[in-house]
C-alpha cells in the first residue's frame, strides 16, 4: 500500500492545491517533494496484506532490464486474486500542512486506474476504498 501511495502521489503531485506560507507565490503549482513526505508522515498497517486464503492462482511473466552487463531477462511471478476480495488497512498520518486526509483520500481514488501489488502498471489490484472511522 504505502508503495502505492507513494508513486500516485509522485504522479498526481502537481494536481493538488497548496497555499504556501507566509503567501509568497510558488514556482510550480502542487505539493513539492510530495512522494518524500508521504515516506515521513503517513504510516501503513499492516506491512504486509494478508489475504486470509490461497491466492486464486499465479501470472507469471518475464522482466527485462539493461544492466552494464548487457540486457537481462528473469521471471515474475505474482499471486492473482479475483475481485471481491476485501481488505482492512489503516493509515496513519502524522500533522502536517500538505500532506492531509483530504490529500490521501484523492491519492486512493486513483485505485480505480492503478491497482496495488506487484503488477499494477499491468491494470492489476485496481480498487475502490471507503473510509470506515477516524480517530479521535
Amino acid at each position: 500500500v504505502m508503495g502505492f501511495l507513494k508513486e500516485v502521489g509522485n504522479t498526481l503531485k502537481e494536481l493538488f492545491p497548496c497555499a504556501t506560507p507566509g503567501g509568497k507565490a510558488k514556482k510550480k503549482p502542487g505539493i513539492a517533494a510530495l512522494r518524500n513526505k508521504i515516506q515521513s508522515f503517513v504510516s501503513v498497517y499492516p506491512r504486509v496484506i494478508s489475504l486470509g486464503r490461497p491466492p486464486d492462482g499465479y501470472y507469471e511473466r518475464p522482466l527485462q532490464a539493461m544492466t552494464m552487463k548487457g540486457p537481462r531477462v528473469c521471471m515474475a511471478r505474482s499471486e492473482i486474486v479475483e475481485p471481491g476480495v476485501t481488505i482492512r488497512i489503516k493509515i496513519g498520518l502524522l500533522p502536517h500542512p500538505e500532506v492531509t486526509w483530504d490529500v490521501l483520500e484523492q491519492i486512493l481514488e486513483y485505485g480505480q486506474f492503478k491497482g496495488l501489488g506487484q503488477f499494477r502498471n499491468g491494470g492489476y489490484g485496481r480498487f475502490s476504498f471507503r473510509r470506515i472511522a477516524e480517530a479521535a
